[in-house]
């Protein structure tokens, strides 16, 4: 009878106690991030300011303002004023950054060491050096201009006052002419020093910002999970 007794409750008190969990592999515990050294941080801080970047830009135009006038402005007849607004555009471009900073196309290939930057900067400067010739003709005939108001004004008699007129006129003609040829190779100049596009393809400007941030990140001593630190979207 005791030996059923002992039996019964050994059978009650296995049922009572909750079944006992065999651990399995259980899981690594998580690394703790690395502290980072004084000087880790100063080198993760260069990089972050001069690394080189691409950054797609939203450029607008137009949106001038034009007046003139028509009419004679006497008491009886008054003048008309005229206003033209052009309208607004925008257009889509890309250029070099380092940090918030942006890089002239000349300025970033020279930061990178491409060889490209020494014959661009010399298609720049023909490119300046023949718009500087244009404005100086331009400016010739501004003088001619000057030249011809003010004999005008001093002419003793109608003769010599169609010669200044003359001047003045062939002066006028000789400014416009110099301001639209040096338009052309001014407009040029600027856009090869400003926009990547106008020298190379969008691939091609990878190429230099990814060969430049790769020799960043080897001088200072990083490696590439260091720099993905920097270079990761924010959210990942």
């Amino acid at each position: 009878m005791l030996s059923v007794l002992l039996a019964l409750t050994l059978s009650l008190t296995a049922a009572a106690e909750p079944p006992l969990a065999i651990p399995g592999d259980a899981p690594p515990p998580r690394a703790r991030p690395e502290r980072l050294s004084p000087e880790k941080l100063r080198a993760l801080q260069q990089y972050k300011d001069r690394r080189l970047s691409i950054y797609s830009e939203t450029i607008l135009h137009g949106g001038e303002t034009t007046v003139w006038s028509t009419g004679w402005g006497g008491p009886r007849w008054g003048t008309a004023v005229h206003v033209s607004h052009a309208p607004v555009f925008t257009t889509r471009d890309w250029g070099f950054y380092q940090g918030p900073q942006r890089l002239s196309v000349p300025n970033a290939l020279e930061l990178a060491g491409d060889p490209r930057a020494v014959d661009l900067s010399a298609r720049i400067a023909r490119k300046q050096r023949a718009a500087r010739g244009w404005y100086a003709v331009a400016g010739v005939g501004g003088a001619g201009v000057a030249t011809g108001i003010v004999g005008q004004v001093l002419a003793d008699d109608r003769s010599q006052w169609q010669t200044w007129s003359s001047v003045a006129l062939g002066g006028a003609i000789t400014a416009v002419v110099g301001m639209i040829g040096g338009a052309g190779p001014a407009g040029e100049a600027r856009r090869l020093e400003d926009r990547p596009a106008a020298s190379m393809r969008p691939d091609e400007a990878q190429d230099v910002v990814t060969r430049y941030n790769e020799q960043l990140a080897a001088e200072l001593g990083l490696t590439p999970d260091e720099v993905w630190s920097v270079e990761a979207p924010v959210g990942r």
